[in-house]
C-alpha cells in the first residue's frame, strides 16, 4: 500500500512536468485541462469525471515538490479552469478552482524572494481572489467571501517582510530558528533535486536506465515527506511558543465568528471594504449580526474622488462639501440602517481608501447661505456620529487586542515623550533642513502634566534612537514629537527622526514594548506602499509587533500648534476615562468648534533628496488640513 501511495505521487510528478507546458501555452484546456473541468454531464453542476479527479489529487500530492515556475503553471491551469467553469456556469467546480489556485498563490508568495517577481505575480493573480468572492456572493456564501477577503489583506504584510528582508527575531530562540531555516535548506535541496532526476527520467528513453532512477525517486519522495511532516511539527512548536512571531510567519485570517466574538463589542461594527473587478464589496459586522453589500463604484472613479477631496483638505483649500457629501453617500449610507446602536466603527480599507479619513465625510452638505469658517464649525462630518478606527486587515486585531490583554507584565511607569527638534538640526544624508517644531517641547510638558508622578521627556540631543531600545518598554503611552520619512521605494526603510538617527520600520520590529498606545506626532507616518495587493503597513503594523495595540498616527504633514492642540485634549480625554477612539473623536471636535491663534509650522514630511518648505501659516483650526489626518490604528481600547 506504502509503494502504491508512493508511485502514484512520483506519476502525478511525471505527469506535471509533462503537461504543465500544454497549461502555460494554453493548450490545457482544450485537452486534459477539459478533464479538469469536470464535463460529466450526470452530474447536476458540472461534477469532476472519476479520472480527472483521481488526476487532481496526483496534481495535489506532487505540488510540493515543483519549482517556482513549474508551480506558477499549475496555478495558472487552475485560474484557467475556474474561469472555464464560470463559462459553463459549473459555480461550484469554479470555487473549488479558484481555491487550488489561491492555495498555490499563497505558498509561490512565501517561496519568493525577489520583490519585482513577487509583486508581478500578485499583480497577475490578484483577480482570482475577486472573482472568488463575487462567486460566494452571487451562491449566497457571504461568510466565506469574508474570509476570502480577509486572506486577500492578512497576507500582504508578510510579503512586505521578505521584500525588505526584515529580521523579526523578537522573543524567539534561536535554535527553533536555526532549526527552521535548516529545514527549509533541506527541503529545497530536495525539491531541486527531485526535479533533476524527474527530468532524467522523462528524457531517458531506456527501460533499465528508468528503473534505476525509480528507487532515487521513491526516495526523494519519501525524504520530501519527512522534512515536510518535520516542519509542520517545528511550526506548530513555534505557534505554541511565540504566537506572535507564527502570525506573521505562519497566518491565519480571522473569521467571523472570531471578529464577533473576541474583537467586537456592543455597540461597535466593523466596515471591512474589498475591491471587486467592477465593484466594491462592503461587509459589515457586528456583535450578533453579518451583511454584505456590493456597491456600484469603479476603483478608477474612487481614486480621482478621493484624491481630489485629499488635495482640497492637504493643501488647506476651500473644502469641497458636495464631493465628501457624495463619497459619504457611496461608502457609508448603504450601512446605515444596520448601525443604528453602533457608536464606534473599525473600517477595514481597501486601495484608494487607504488614503482617506472617513471622519472628514459630511453626512449633509452645509447649508449654502452659511459662509466662511463657519461653514467648517457647522458642517456634519462624519466624526460628528461615530468614532473611528483603522486596521490593515481584521487580522491584524488578533495579536493587537487578544495578546496584549494577556500579557502579565505590565510596564512600570506611565509617559514617555521625544522631542528631537527643540532645535533645528540637519542630517548630513538629507539635502534637507528638518523644522524646529516649536510647540513640540511644550506639547509633551503640558501632556506629562497629566502624569505627575511617572514621567519621562527627553528633549532636543537626549532624544536619540536608543532611548526607544533602552527606556520605552517600561512606559504605558509612548509619544514622539517629531517628523516623519517617508522611502517610497523602500517602505520598510521609511521611518521617524531622532536627534542622532532615524528609526526605521524594519528596525521598529525589534523593539520590545508593553506600551498601551505609541503616538507618532509626526507627519504620513500612516502611509504605507499601496501597490497592486497591499494595503495599508507603514510603521503601525510595526509598532504593534512590538508590542502596543494601538498607534495614532497622521496621513500628511501636519501643523505645529494645532498638533500640539489636538494630542493635549487626546491625553486630557484618556485620563478622563474615555477610550482611545472616543478620546481622539472629542480632541476632533474640539479643533472644529474652536478658533485657533497665531501661526503654525508645518510638521513636514522629508522625502529622501527633495527639499520641502517651512511655512508659517494663519490658522483657524475647523478646516479638516488640522484634524483629518490623525488617525487611530489598531485596538481602541
Amino acid at each position: 500500500m506504502r509503494r502504491f501511495f508512493l508511485m502514484k505521487s512520483l506519476i502525478g510528478v511525471c505527469l506535471l512536468f509533462l503537461l504543465c507546458p500544454l497549461f502555460a501555452e494554453g493548450q490545457g484546456l482544450g485537452g486534459l485541462g477539459g478533464l479538469l473541468q469536470g464535463k460529466n454531464k450526470s452530474k447536476k453542476g458540472g461534477g469532476v469525471s472519476g479520472f480527472a479527479d483521481t488526476l487532481g489529487i496526483l496534481f495535489e500530492d506532487a505540488t510540493t515538490t515543483l519549482g517556482i515556475a513549474t508551480q506558477e503553471s499549475l496555478l495558472k491551469s487552475y485560474a484557467e479552469a475556474g474561469l472555464k467553469h464560470e463559462q459553463n456556469r459549473t459555480w461550484n467546480d469554479a470555487i473549488v478552482s479558484y481555491k487550488q489556485a489561491i492555495d498555490l498563490l499563497e505558498n509561490l508568495r512565501g517561496e519568493i524572494k525577489d520583490s519585482g517577481t513577487k509583486e508581478s505575480l500578485v499583480e497577475r493573480y490578484l483577480w482570482i481572489y475577486k472573482r472568488l468572492v463575487k462567486l460566494f456572493l452571487q451562491q449566497n456564501s457571504p461568510e466565506d467571501a469574508f474570509a476570502y477577503a480577509e486572506r486577500s489583506k492578512a497576507r500582504s504584510f508578510l510579503d512586505q517582510l521578505t521584500e525588505a528582508g526584515a529580521g523579526i527575531r523578537k522573543g524567539i530562540d534561536p535554535n527553533l530558528l536555526a532549526e527552521e531555516q535548516q529545514v527549509h535548506r533541506q527541503l529545497q535541496d530536495a525539491w531541486k533535486t527531485l526535479e533533476e532526476k524527474v527530468n532524467a527520467y522523462n528524457a531517458s528513453t531506456s527501460l533499465p536506465e528508468r528503473a534505476a532512477l525509480q528507487p532515487e525517486l521513491e526516495g526523494l519522495q519519501r525524504r520530501i515527506g519527512e522534512l515536510e511532516q518535520g516542519l509542520a511539527s517545528l511550526q506548530r512548536t513555534i505557534r505554541y511558543k511565540n504566537p506572535r512571531y507564527a502570525d506573521l510567519k505562519y497566518p491565519e485570517p480571522i473569521g467571523l465568528k472570531e471578529v464577533q466574538n473576541t474583537v467586537l463589542e456592543e455597540g461597535e461594527s466593523l466596515l471591512e471594504y474589498f475591491w471587486g473587478e467592477q465593484e466594491l464589496h462592503l461587509f459589515l459586522a457586528g456583535c450578533e449580526s453579518f451583511q454584505a453589500v456590493t456597491l456600484p463604484v469603479r476603483e478608477e472613479e474612487m481614486v480621482s474622488q478621493v484624491d481630489n477631496l485629499l488635495k482640497s483638505a492637504r493643501e488647506e483649500s476651500e473644502s469641497d462639501f458636495p464631493l465628501a457629501h457624495s463619497l459619504y453617500q457611496q461608502l457609508i449610507q448603504p450601512t446605515e440602517p444596520f448601525l443604528q446602536n453602533t457608536h464606534t466603527l473599525l473600517i477595514v480599507p481597501d486601495g484608494a481608501l487607504h488614503y482617506l479619513p472617513f471622519e472628514m465625510l459630511v453626512t449633509q452638505p452645509p447649508e449654502t447661505q452659511t459662509k466662511g469658517e463657519a461653514r467648517y464649525h457647522e458642517a456634519q462630518y462624519l466624526i460628528r456620529r461615530y468614532a473611528v478606527v483603522y486596521a490593515p486587515s481584521a487580522s491584524v486585531l488578533k495579536p493587537a487586542i487578544l495578546y496584549h490583554a494577556e500579557e502579565n507584565e505590565q510596564p512600570a511607569h506611565t509617559f514617555l515623550a521625544l522631542a528631537p527638534f527643540t532645535e533645528k538640526l540637519l542630517y548630513e544624508d538629507r539635502t534637507s533642513n528638518l523644522a524646529f517644531l516649536e510647540s513640540s517641547e511644550n506639547e509633551i510638558k503640558t501632556i506629562g502634566s497629566l502624569f505627575p508622578s511617572s514621567r519621562k521627556y527627553f528633549l532636543g540631543s537626549e532624544a536619540v534612537k536608543a532611548v526607544m531600545f533602552e527606556e520605552a518598554e517600561d512606559y504605558r503611552y509612548v509619544h514622539l514629537a517629531t517628523h516623519g520619512l517617508l522611502d517610497s521605494q523602500r517602505p520598510l526603510y521609511s521611518g521617524v527622526a531622532f536627534h542622532d538617527d532615524i528609526l526605521r520600520m524594519y528596525e521598529a520590529f525589534n523593539l520590545d514594548l508593553h506600551a498601551d498606545l505609541v503616538a507618532l506626532s509626526a507627519c504620513k507616518t500612516g502611509l504605507g506602499s499601496l501597490k497592486c495587493g497591499e494595503g495599508m503597513v507603514g510603521l503601525t503594523r510595526a509598532f504593534m509587533y512590538a508590542g502596543t495595540p494601538s498607534v495614532l498616527v497622521s496621513l500628511w504633514n501636519v501643523a505645529d500648534k494645532s498638533t500640539s492642540v489636538l494630542m493635549i485634549e487626546f491625553y486630557r480625554n484618556l485620563t478622563a476615562g474615555l477610550n482611545k477612539a472616543e478620546a481622539l473623536r472629542q480632541a476632533k471636535l474640539t479643533l472644529i468648534d474652536q478658533q485657533g491663534q497665531g501661526g503654525e509650522t508645518l510638521r513636514t514630511l522629508v522625502f529622501f533628496g527633495v527639499q520641502q518648505d517651512n511655512r508659517e501659516i494663519p490658522v483657524t483650526h475647523a478646516h479638516p488640513f488640522y484634524w483629518a489626518p490623525f488617525v487611530l490604528a489598531g485596538g481602541w481600547r
